[in-house]
């Protein structure tokens, strides 16, 4: 059965202008929904990706220098501290938990015990203390120091 209509003097079907309108309707109300949905998560701050730097000291083994870049692949485990407890970062979170990159800046300090030392002065194979923050497994030296 359709509903038929007069218009100027012909009939014409009003169940397809009926149906294309709704159509219409229920696009146009996905659309918004959809943006809200994405406005709202970009206000909550648990849903937004940020990075998460985590200040931490640790100890490592120099695996390779690269003194052009001043950097260094440590061998070591990580503590991540979550409050003020440490524990070790999880094997899902890193591809492999033993080595991470060591990268000093103009504002590291280097120590060997009290005395000042210089980024050459560090050596393969030595094991070293180290202060930071940490950025996935990249962590930027505050301090670098030889640790026996």
């Amino acid at each position: 059965m359709t509903i038929q209509k007069v218009r100027s003097g012909t009939l014409e079907s009003a169940v397809p202008r009926l149906s294309t309108v709704r159509l219409r309707v229920f696009t146009i109300m996905r659309y918004w929904s959809a943006a809200l949905i994405f406005l709202m998560l970009g206000f909550i701050p648990s849903l937004r990706a940020e990075p998460v730097f985590q200040k931490i000291a640790t100890t490592g083994r120099i695996i390779t220098i690269s003194a052009a870049n001043r950097t260094m692949i440590v061998s070591g485990a990580l503590p991540l501290r979550t409050g003020k407890m440490a524990r070790r970062k999880r094997t899902s979170e890193v591809k492999n938990t033993d080595e991470y990159t060591v990268v000093a800046t103009g504002d590291t300090v280097f120590q060997d015990g009290a005395d000042a030392i210089k980024f050459e002065d560090f050596k393969s194979g030595e094991t070293i203390s180290i202060h930071g923050v940490l950025n996935g497994t990249t962590l930027t030296a505050s301090r670098l120091a030889k640790w026996e």
